[in-house]
């Protein structure tokens, strides 16, 4: 899959290896090691303009009503969870670079549980959960972050609760941190970013993923991503969305023994194990496969090979999409639509 012609690869740097001089936790420059080289992410491969590499996750909600988002065009990763109804959910992780505000925030799910283990003990922004719940997520790899009266959480007056809850990750962070337990900083997941387009994969022109009440449509436009979930463009206010790298990761998915508050089975996703995934760049589409071992254990991307795949460097998002369903892709020029699924592990 790599392209071994003119290729660029960018080299991740450990910020504690790096020697990094103390600057505030959201500068907007880019830090340097040792060598005057710009830091980059692990978790995306784009320059860090946060010296406190600190990670942080923040559930997002993705209905009308939410939109448009605020603050996901400075994640370096956003999980796409199924929730009850069969509408979608975020789980937002920041490291790289702290964005003023992130939201709405809405609540946990259990999926979040293993899903955000393999970055560490991070720092988790929920607007609540379900009462049944709240022992499990207590017991998870987890600081939690719920509103209180502080600096940290803001509401939107131009908005209706409860989609109106806004945090500021520097404060949520500072908060966080506060409760002692160290926060994990973004580590080596073994992914690789490269510049350079690697060598196969097909041009798409569309690719629609079906969650079941809600479509969230990939369109490739100029040579960007474009989603559409629904009927809505995605923003980040009044700017769209363009993620550098979308994977479409093929999970197993059953209904766990928690519900909705009406009354739905909340789904659960099984983000261990192994199974296949759409890798989504450039225009481009590639068949890929996914593992982990366990809940401590980043996820391991890669091509028929064994072979790590190459993200493209930029903000990725990663689609968690039950194995039953179809996934309609649209193939450029003369390749006729078709439909991509899971294939037996």
């Amino acid at each position: 899959m790599p392209n071994p012609r003119g290729r660029l690869i960018l080299a991740c740097v450990f910020i504690a290896a790096a020697g990094l001089s103390a600057c505030g936790s959201n500068s907007g420059t880019q830090p340097k090691d040792g060598a005057g080289t710009v830091v980059l992410s692990p978790l995306s491969g784009k320059p860090v303009t946060s010296a406190d590499q600190s990670v942080l996750v923040v559930k997002v909600e993705n209905t009308s009503a939410a939109r448009p988002h605020i603050g996901l065009s400075s994640a370096d990763i956003v999980y796409v969870e199924q929730v009850e109804g069969g509408i979608s959910r975020f789980a937002v992780v920041f490291s790289s670079t702290l964005p003023g505000k992130v939201g709405p925030i809405r609540s946990a799910r259990i999926t979040d549980t293993d899903l955000v283990a393999q970055f560490g003990h991070v720092a988790f922004a929920y607007s609540g959960v379900q009462p049944k719940m709240v022992p499990v997520l207590a017991a998870a790899n987890m600081t939690l972050l719920r509103e209180v009266r502080s600096k940290a959480w803001l509401r939107d007056k131009n908005r209706s609760a409860p989609h109106n809850l806004f945090g500021v990750p520097e404060k949520l962070l500072q908060s966080a941190k506060e409760k002692g337990t160290p926060i994990a900083v973004a580590r080596d997941m073994g992914w690789v970013f490269d510049a350079a387009v690697p060598e196969g994969g097909k041009p798409v022109t569309q690719v629609v993923a079906p969650y079941p009440a809600e479509n969230i449509t990939i369109d490739s436009v100029d040579g960007q991503w474009r989603l559409t979930s629904g009927r809505d463009v995605l923003k980040d206010g009044s700017g769209t969305l363009h993620p550098a790298t979308i994977l479409i990761q093929f999970v197993v998915q059953h209904a766990s023994s928690f519900h909705g508050h009406n009354g739905s089975p909340t789904p659960y996703a099984e983000t261990i194990g192994s199974g296949s995934a759409l890798l989504l760049r450039d225009g481009r589409l590639w068949q890929t496969k996914w593992s982990r071992k366990d809940a401590a254990a980043p996820t391991v991307y890669t091509d028929d090979s064994g072979q790590a795949v190459h993200f493209a460097p930029g903000g990725m998002w990663v689609m968690l999409m039950d194995k039953s369903r179809k996934v309609s892709v649209a193939y450029a020029a003369s390749t006729a639509s078709a439909a991509a699924s899971s294939p037996a592990p």
